[in-house]
């Protein structure tokens, strides 16, 4: 296995996970203005 080919993994995985927290984000986001929206109505 040469050095390359781990640094692509390492890469590819930094790469996901910061999709990951991205993902999460949005949809906090969305969770938060979903609560938001529906406070307003409420009243």
């Amino acid at each position: 296995m040469n050095q390359d080919h781990d640094h692509g993994k390492v890469r590819l995985s930094l790469l996901t996970s910061s999709a990951l927290s991205r993902l999460v984000m949005v949809l906090v986001l969305l969770a938060v203005l979903w609560v938001i929206a529906f406070n307003l109505l409420e009243w």
